[in-house]
């Protein structure tokens, strides 16, 4: 059920970045952690992977967004 949800927003938090939302920044990047508990607790270690690439994507939008925006989370 979890993989369900964790799925879902996913890709909610893409669209929201599609949208210029940095809400679907932090979205992302606070399921990776949830991915990973999940790997490490299913024993699904290929999970792992998409964390590794999927993290520092989004801390790198997080990073560009902050730069750009001076910190404000103005859209």
């Amino acid at each position: 059920m979890l993989s369900y949800i964790l799925g879902i927003s996913g890709a909610v938090s893409f669209l929201l970045v599609l949208k210029n939302n940095v809400t679907g920044l932090w979205l992302g990047l606070g399921n990776q952690f949830v991915w990973t508990f999940y790997a490490l607790t299913t024993g699904q270690y290929g999970f792992l992977f998409s964390v590794a690439l999927f993290g520092p994507i989004n801390m790198y939008g997080l990073i560009q967004h902050f730069k750009k925006k001076g910190g404000s989370n103005d859209e």
